[in-house]
């Protein structure tokens, strides 16, 4: 539960490159008989389907690059706010996986 004293939510990178580059393909190749990789996805859509449902405003600031899961992350959000310089993709789907 988010407290009364939380009023936003806001996200963004560590530096002026990248908001979020996305996953580990070549570890979601390698671990695709572990079970890992269908563990992390179950993961990362359930914390999309709860940014979706937030109820405060969840604001993600796009700045540089925002590839496959920093979509995810960001997407489902109340806001977002990109900059001339974000660069917006989803290159897994070139290779067959399905999109956030």
């Amino acid at each position: 539960p988010v407290t009364p004293e939380c009023k936003m939510v806001l996200v963004n990178g560590a530096g002026h490159k990248a908001f979020c580059a996305g996953g580990d393909i070549d570890r979601i190749v390698d671990e695709s008989n572990s079970g890992w990789n269908l563990r992390w996805f179950a993961t990362e859509y359930r914390m999309n389907y709860r940014i979706s449902k937030f109820q405060k405003p969840y604001v993600a600031m796009w700045r540089g690059i925002v590839m496959g899961g920093g979509v995810g992350i960001s997407i489902f959000g109340s806001y977002r706010v990109a900059t001339e310089n974000t660069l917006f993709a989803m290159p897994e789907t070139g290779i067959g996986f399905f999109p956030d």
